[in-house]
């Protein structure tokens, strides 16, 4: 599953295909499911991503942070998926540490977690990670 807020699938429509500049997304979009239309599942970036991660809907709790979130919910899609035979990796180009992102992925079930400073040594030091053009 690839989420990617704020980028839109303007590189995913076939009036962009001769850009190339989201090819290998664009190949596993038509080899798997994928939509550009796609509702919030909270009114931020974490409540999003927990709902995703979790199989919670968001009801203003920060499930990140709660004791109960130290073991996989039975709901969390990375042990459904592995169950289905997939390697789960999570990979994000922020820090792991906001939001206890990065330990919240791992506690819920996911093989691996990548964050930005494993993607480039290119960061600029701003508090979202690696820069949208690198």
């Amino acid at each position: 599953m690839v989420v990617e807020e704020s980028y839109d699938a303007w590189g995913l429509r076939p009036e962009s295909a001769a850009f190339w500049a989201t090819r290998r997304l664009a190949a596993l979009g038509s080899e798997g499911i994928s939509t550009d239309a796609f509702l919030p599942a909270g009114d931020g970036t974490m409540p999003s991503l927990s709902t995703l991660i979790s199989g919670l809907p968001e009801v203003g709790v920060h499930v990140n942070y709660q004791p109960t979130a130290k073991q996989p919910f039975p709901t969390a899609t990375a042990p459904i998926f592995k169950r289905l035979g997939y390697r789960t990796r999570f990979f994000y180009s922020g820090y792991m540490s906001w939001q206890r992102l990065g330990d919240f992925c791992r506690e819920q079930g996911f093989d691996e977690v990548h964050g930005g400073p494993e993607m480039s040594t290119r960061l600029s030091g701003n508090e979202w990670g690696v820069d949208d053009e690198v």
